[in-house]
Order: structure tokens, then sequence, then C-alpha cells
């Protein structure tokens, strides 16, 4: 019996190194995945910010009716499925979104080094109607969301 205790506190001798070691390969399993996360990421974020989205008011490009004037340059090296932009209409000099719908949505295919344009309406929030004089507001993209073809 008492061999048999000796041989089973032998065989536990060896079990805190095998437990350091299976926590040291999952620490690094978990910085690996982790850092190839953040990596595909950031190359995303790269891709997103390489196409240029700008929006102005243009009645010599865009008509009465659609006044504003959105241009798009896919300065990335993917090409761009979609994309969703939300603007930001301001009075000058003040910081109120006064914009009622200001979600525009472009399912159009840009190539890499390709640009698109296409003009579209704008709404004012209920109660800023009165504001509507276009050389007094200010259009600027607020937010952008890209789809890339895979």
């Amino acid at each position: 019996m008492k061999k048999f205790i000796k041989d089973l506190k032998d065989s536990w001798k060896g079990l805190p190194k095998i437990i350091g070691i299976v926590v040291l390969v999952f620490i690094i399993l978990f910085i690996l995945i982790g850092g190839y996360i953040w990596f595909r990421d950031f190359q995303q974020s790269q891709e997103i910010n390489r196409v240029e989205v700008n929006v102005s008011y243009n009645l010599e490009k865009c008509s009465d009716e659609f006044p504003l004037l959105f241009i798009v340059f896919n300065k990335s090296n993917k090409t761009v499925d979609s994309i969703t932009a939300y603007i930001k209409i301001t009075k000058k000099g003040h910081s109120t979104d006064i914009g009622d719908y200001t979600r525009y949505y472009f399912d159009k295919i840009i190539g890499s080094q390709k640009g698109y344009t296409r003009c579209a309406k704008y709404v004012l929030s209920e109660g800023f109607e009165k504001y509507n004089e276009p050389d007094n507001l200010v259009f600027e993209i607020k937010d952008k969301y890209i789809d890339f073809q895979e």
C-alpha cells in the first residue's frame, strides 16, 4: 500500500509542468487568433478609408428636385458592392443636424480606381423647413458603410 501511495505521489509530480504547458499553448493560441482578427479588421478599415464619399448642393450637375451631388471614388484595391452613407445637414455656424431622412444607399458596383456620381434629394426635419436656403446650409458625410465584393 505504501508503494502504491508513493507511486501515486510520484506520478502527480509532473502534473504542474503539464498543466503549465497546456496553459501556455492556450495563451499562445489566444494571442495568435486575436492578432489575426485584429489584423484582418485593420486591413478592412484601411480599405474602407480608401473609398471617398463626398456630398454637396450642386444645381449645375443636379436638378432642383434632386440637388445633392454625391461623388464616390474607390481608391481601394477591392471592388465596392454597395455603400450606405449618412449625411448631416446643419445651418452654417451651427451643429444641430436638421436633416430628416439622411440615409442614402447606393448599390452601384464600383471597381478599383473608379468613380460614381449620383444626385439625390434631401428633407429637413419638421419645424426646420423655414431654413431651407441651400446657401445657408452645410451638407457633409456623417458616416459611411462600405460592402466589398469578396
